[in-house]
């Protein structure tokens, strides 16, 4: 085991199903690494959360893993004590994960993990050990690809032809997106861990390629500066003051006829990455490597969702590599890119790029400056957050 070194670590997801399974495998891993007395999990529910949720996460406390299960009422009462947020965190959607890391942050999380309702830790690695490189330097293999993109589904195995992680823009996809070069240095606000089983692609790839993960690689890199891949929920750490700049994007609107989502976590890691370059950080991705039992999906109506999506980013791929902004905070970076995001929006001309698709593009960038508010605005060290636990709140 390790040399343990004390942070205020969060887990933060939000589901509609059962975390029975959930909670039990993450207590085993957390206790069998010596993590319990640093880790706390927070779970953002939602209207169809099952009653038996609050009760779990109560037992999961009383067994040795502080946890915290906020219901839709505990969210609500959270959120007005900041104004204008619970308006742009809707209930019904993904973006209530929102929630559970505000409420990490405003209990003390310097570091937070987030993952999906159905990313388990594997056995025998140290999944909380492994993210903990956030914040630490690191001198790794750079990820510089081709033409500013990266393909990080080449850590994978086995090496699926055309395979590329959901959010990738088509047409940036090409031989040498894998590249990796000579060693680079800097300190980690980002950590991306993998997948085995089921790989985060997207419903076209899923329908051509049916691709199963046996494993990664096991090598790591750091990002390239000025390159991007997407970045998901599913197994990413990012540092607290990184949080800034990690807002969930709110999904749900139509676009030219199509219902935009499933992509609410790709914007959100793209403007994190971009932030990153900012101020200096670097994006380091590999380890830990987590056991995606993907919850039963209907391709089709994920390809429905993803399109508008996919849209859009192949018209903002360059916008991504090539934006500059200022870099003395992530907050101050976010605000940047906030403005930039509607400059770029109110320029674009096609198909997509109709009056509802600029009047989201400047919706989201007033959520982001708000939330870049908001996040600076907490105080680490008070609890204000009620929820289910194993103690009288």
């Amino acid at each position: 085991m390790r040399e343990m070194e004390h942070r205020n670590i969060a887990i933060c997801t939000t589901t509609i199903f059962p975390i029975r399974t959930f909670l039990e495998e993450y207590r085993g891993n957390i206790i069998e690494f010596g993590h319990e007395h640093d880790v706390r999990v927070y779970i953002a529910g939602d209207n169809k959360s099952p009653a038996e949720c609050a009760e779990d996460a109560a037992s999961a406390s009383r067994d040795g893993l502080q946890t915290v299960f906020l219901s839709i009422e505990d969210q609500r009462q959270f959120l007005r004590q900041f104004d204008g947020l619970e308006a742009m965190i809707p209930e019904n959607s993904d973006n209530r994960r929102n929630v559970a890391y505000l409420a990490a942050l405003s209990e003390g999380a310097d570091l937070v993990i987030s993952v999906d309702d159905d990313n388990f830790p594997m056995p025998g690695v140290d999944f909380v050990g492994e993210h903990l490189v956030v914040g630490r330097d690191a001198r790794l293999p750079e990820a510089v690809g081709r033409d500013g993109w990266y393909n990080l589904c080449d850590l994978l195995v086995p090496h699926v032809a055309g395979l590329y992680a959901r959010g990738f823009p088509y047409k940036r996809r090409a031989d040498g997106t894998n590249r990796v070069g000579g060693e680079t240095y800097g300190t980690v606000g980002v950590n991306v861990g993998l997948w085995r089983d089921d790989p985060d692609t997207d419903a076209i790839g899923r329908l051509y390629a049916k691709p199963h993960i046996d494993r990664a690689d096991g090598r790591t890199v750091l990002l390239g500066r000025g390159v991007r891949c997407p970045i998901n929920t599913q197994n990413t750490a990012v540092s607290r003051e990184a949080m800034a700049a990690y807002y969930y994007v709110r999904m749900g609107e139509q676009i030219r006829g199509m219902r935009l989502d499933r992509f609410g976590d790709i914007f959100s890691g793209y403007f994190l990455q971009v932030c990153a370059d900012a101020v200096g950080d670097r994006i380091r991705i590999g380890t830990p490597v987590a056991d995606h039992r993907r919850n039963s999906h209907n391709l089709l109506v994920d390809l429905y969702h993803e399109l508008a999506g996919i849209m859009i980013l192949e018209d903002m791929a360059e916008f991504l590599t090539t934006v500059e902004l200022p870099g003395d905070s992530y907050a101050e970076a976010y605000e940047g890119l906030s403005h930039r995001l509607e400059e770029f929006a109110d320029a674009q001309e096609g198909f997509v790029w109709g009056q509802e698709t600029r009047q989201y593009m400047h919706g989201i960038a007033a959520n982001m400056r708000a939330w870049a508010d908001v996040v600076e605005s907490l105080v680490p060290a008070e609890a204000v957050v009620r929820g289910a636990r194993g103690e009288a709140p």
